[in-house]
This record gives C-alpha cells, sequence and structure tokens, in this order.
C-alpha cells in the first residue's frame, strides 16, 4: 500500500472512529431496556461497513491455531475458576432462562455485538498509531459498559460503583488484552474466549453466588495472566526473551496481585481482616468522619475496646463501654465516644465484625463525597 493511500486509509479510519463513538456517546443518553438491541445493530452496521471503507493488507497470523486453543482452555480454566468459588459462596438459580425466547433476547443480540466488536477492532488497529490505539479502546469499553449498564441504576452509588469497577474497569483490563491479540493471531481467538465467558451465564441454570468484589478481581487479572503466557509463547516479534524483562514481567504481576488481593480482602469484610470508611462524627477526636478504620477479627473483646458490628444493615464503629453474658454467649453495650447516651439494644457476638486495630486519616473521603452527591 502506498504512501498517499495510507493517508487516505488513516483519514477514513478516524473518521469512522470519532462517527462510531458519537452514536455510542448518543446511545448512552438513552439508556433503556432496548439498549442491547439498539447496540447490537450499530455494532453490526459498523463491522459491515468497515471492512469495504477501510483496506488492510493480508496478514498471515502466527501460531493461529495454537493461539485459538490456547483461548479456548483459558475460556475453561475462567469458568471452572468461577464456579469453584461457588463451593465456597454459594449458588443461585440463574434470573435469565435459557430458552427459545431468550435466545433472541439475549444471546443472539450479545453474540452479533461480540463478534462485531472484534470485527471492528481488527480492522481499524491496521493503522497501528497512538491515537487509532486509543479510540478504539475508547470504543470497545464503551460497547461492553452499553450491554450491561441498562441492569444498573446509576442514581444508586452502590450502582454506580459497580459499573465503575465491574464494567469500566475490567472491560479496560480485557480490552487491553485484545487490542494487543488481534493484530497478531486475528479475531477467532478473541470471539471464541468471549462467547465462552460470557454466554455461560445465559445456558448454565445455576450461578455462581461470588462477591462482585471477587468477581472484579478476577475479571481485572486474569487478562494479565492470559497475555503473560501467549506473549511468552507464540509472540511473533520476540525471538528470543531477555531473562531481564522476564523477571521484571514475574515481579510486577506478582506484586500487583498481592496488591489486588490485599485490596479484595479488606474490603470485602469477609476475612480476618476489613476495612471500612467511617461515615458520621460519632466517634470523633478518637476517629473523624471520612478516616479508613481496619480491623480484625478477634474472640478476645473487652471494655474499650473499639469494634465493628452490623446494625440494621450498616456496620457502625463504637466502642465498647460493658461486657456481658446471654444464653452462654457474650453480647456487648457500645457507644460512639462522642454521643452522649449509650446505644440502643446490645450487640450480638455473630454481629461483630472485628475489633479496630488502626486508622487511616481521611483517605474515606473521596467515598463519602460520592454518598452525598447521591443521596
Amino acid at each position: 500500500m502506498g504512501e498517499r493511500h495510507m493517508k487516505i486509509n488513516r483519514k477514513i479510519a478516524y473518521t469512522i472512529e470519532i462517527i462510531l463513538l458519537l452514536s455510542l456517546l448518543i446511545c448512552a443518553f438513552f439508556i433503556s431496556s432496548n439498549t442491547r438491541y439498539v447496540l447490537s445493530i450499530i455494532v453490526l452496521i459498523f463491522s459491515i461497513g468497515i471492512p469495504f471503507l477501510v483496506k488492510k493488507e493480508s496478514i498471515p497470523y502466527t501460531s493461529r491455531y495454537r493461539v485459538r486453543t490456547a483461548m479456548v482452555v483459558f475460556a475453561i480454566l475462567y469458568l471452572a475458576l468461577f464456579y469453584t468459588l461457588g463451593i465456597y459462596a454459594g449458588f443461585y438459580e440463574s434470573v435469565i432462562k435459557f430458552s427459545f425466547k431468550n435466545i433472541f433476547l439475549y444471546i443472539i443480540p450479545i453474540t452479533i455485538t461480540i463478534v462485531g466488536t472484534e470485527i471492528i477492532r481488527n480492522k481499524l488497529l491496521v493503522l497501528n498509531t497512538k491515537t487509532s490505539y486509543l479510540l478504539v479502546t475508547l470504543i470497545t469499553v464503551g460497547i461492553d459498559v452499553l450491554l450491561y449498564v441498562n441492569i444498573y441504576n446509576l442514581k444508586v452509588l452502590s450502582d454506580f460503583l459497580i459499573v465503575l469497577g465491574f464494567l469500566i474497569f475490567s472491560s479496560l483490563s480485557t480490552n487491553i488484552l485484545y487490542n494487543y491479540m488481534s493484530p497478531r493471531y486475528g479475531k477467532e481467538p478473541i470471539i471464541i474466549y468471549r462467547l465462552i465467558t460470557t454466554l455461560f451465564i445465559y445456558i448454565i441454570p445455576v450461578t455462581p453466588d461470588v462477591y462482585i468484589y471477587f468477581r472484579t478481581f478476577i475479571r481485572v487479572i486474569y487478562p494479565f495472566a492470559i497475555y503473560l503466557h501467549i506473549d511468552s509463547r507464540y509472540n511473533p516479534d520476540r525471538e528470543v526473551e531477555r531473562t531481564i524483562d522476564k523477571k521484571r514481567q514475574n515481579i510486577t504481576a506478582v506484586a500487583l496481585f498481592i496488591f489486588l488481593t490485599l485490596f479484595i480482602m479488606l474490603v470485602s469484610c469477609r476475612f480476618t481482616f476489613g476495612a471500612i470508611v467511617v461515615g458520621s462524627g460519632s466517634m470523633q477526636k478518637e476517629i473523624d468522619k471520612g478516616d479508613v478504620v481496619v480491623f480484625k477479627n478477634s474472640k478476645k473483646i473487652k471494655v474499650g475496646d473499639v469494634i465493628v458490628f452490623e446494625k440494621n444493615n450498616m456496620k457502625i464503629v463504637h466502642r465498647v463501654i460493658k461486657v456481658s453474658s446471654k444464653d452462654n454467649e457474650n453480647i456487648y453495650y457500645t457507644k460512639g465516644d462522642a454521643n452522649k447516651t449509650m446505644d440502643n439494644g446490645y450487640v450480638n457476638k455473630k454481629k461483630v465484625l472485628g475489633k479496630v486495630l488502626f486508622k487511616i486519616k481521611y483517605l474515606g473521603k473521596p467515598t463519602l463525597w460520592l454518598r452525598e452527591k447521591f443521596s
């Protein structure tokens, strides 16, 4: 392809990318139960039109079939990991049953969107420029978010945070992987992987009740593991991988894994240690509003300890002022340091999440600001 034709090709591709991005933005302003169908039509139109408008040289993809097999294995491992976690977390009956009706309502439009997205990605990344890479990333992440965002209420803080973390962050992680793979190994391995890891929820009658933070963790870290494997074994641009680069990759992967694991363990409050943002001034002077407290499960709680406990579906941080016994089980009477009176009733041992170890000043301020905006 001559230089003049390359410039024309680049202009056409940039124009298409901007038009597609604007189409997604317009679609985002009219989110409804029909967004999934509208999105599949938009993606279908562009996936049909782009191959005729953007010219691409034929690329002999290296290790095409081996990468395809590897992605099938990774997809199966993903499902195995997900359902293994379900043994610990439990299962629930899938809300959307596999039926002829739901094939048309969910499986067909989602399949069209996934296949069309990968056709678009594969054609537009031929430009191999930073601008095109950025635009393609924005487009593909936008498509992922729009495909599922209608099931969440963005006016509710918890749903907004799920969209931000579970959809946007995890989508960004997976699409960075797909952007790396598509120009090197083609669209087919990605399509196969995406269809398996996406459509299973509409086919298998039970779904693991895995905590949303753990699902986010898996979706963020798993693409990185796939990248390390694919890049080290099948990358056509890498003839010899230097030992120092491999060590850096391994150190980065381990550090990221440890950090995300600790973070998920803390914010989930389902393990030995936990962390929460203090949302009131009932413990002021000792613990201020907006501080983050880290606590630990403890069987030995005495008068004077500051504990985290659940009451009326809320997590409360107050001090123990009296320990008593009822039905051969300890119960705790609590009070906020800044409150004039003690709390109503008592706290059962089962409701105690842990004893506060230390606080981190001001770390929870952004979370409180978000809560106020959504209240």
